[in-house]
């Protein structure tokens, strides 16, 4: 894509000339988003089309934009089935995806998972708390700013974040939890995310990643 190329010019400070600069996108606001779905589509879609639309990409400005880019191919009249086909199948040719979950640590995929598995996909800060470990406490702030980084999760209320779409949350949680069908989880542990040590809940840690070595965002 030549980002990589392009962020490099960026900090290199070869030029006085070059005033590039990092612009960051987040989760597009409802008018931004169906701004951005005029611009190709007028007649395709209903207020009920658009909402799955926005409820699959989070208004992710990336993923909702791969996801109509499969949807101009079609040139038909949206139904929820074509926007899952159109979805999936931009997933499935890119790595994003991917690339995201590398960025995750323990605390990451901790968290992540008490979101992806709350009631509406959202949770408050105190609940978050009290349902990891002690260990990864700490750690709260600084993995919902990778989520954000991301554009995984909507922080526009910072006490409660909540999921940023149904597409990556469904691509993720098969990846990161393997549930054990014969063990019983003990009172202490049943409604507490854990790492691999324990036999309830199996979350895949990926490999340490330093900070200056995640990924853009977008």
């Amino acid at each position: 894509t030549g980002v990589k190329d392009m962020s490099r010019l960026i900090s290199s400070g070869s030029s006085p000339l070059n005033n590039l600069r990092h612009k960051y996108l987040g989760i597009l606001k409802g008018k931004q988003a169906q701004k951005l779905v005029e611009y190709g589509f007028k007649d395709e879609y209903d207020i009920e089309t658009l909402g799955e639309l926005f409820r699959l990409t989070g208004k992710h400005p990336y993923v909702l934009q791969g996801t109509l880019e499969k949807l101009w191919t079609e040139k038909a009249e949206w139904d929820k089935k074509m926007l899952k086909k159109a979805s999936h199948e931009f997933c499935r040719e890119h790595k994003d995806f991917q690339r995201w979950m590398e960025a995750f640590g323990p605390a990451e995929q901790a968290i992540y998972c008490c979101l992806a598995t709350a009631t509406e996909g959202r949770m408050h800060i105190d609940e978050i708390q009290r349902r990891i470990d002690a260990e990864l406490q700490p750690q709260i702030d600084a993995a919902l700013t990778v989520f954000s980084y991301h554009g995984v999760i909507d922080d526009s209320d910072p006490d409660e974040p909540e999921i940023a779409g149904t597409l990556f949350r469904d691509w993720y949680l098969p990846k990161c939890l393997v549930v054990q069908p014969d063990s019983v989880p003990s009172k202490e542990n049943e409604s507490k995310p854990v790492l691999p040590s324990t036999p309830t809940i199996n979350i895949h840690v990926s490999p340490t990643i330093t900070g200056a070595a995640i990924h853009q965002g977008f």
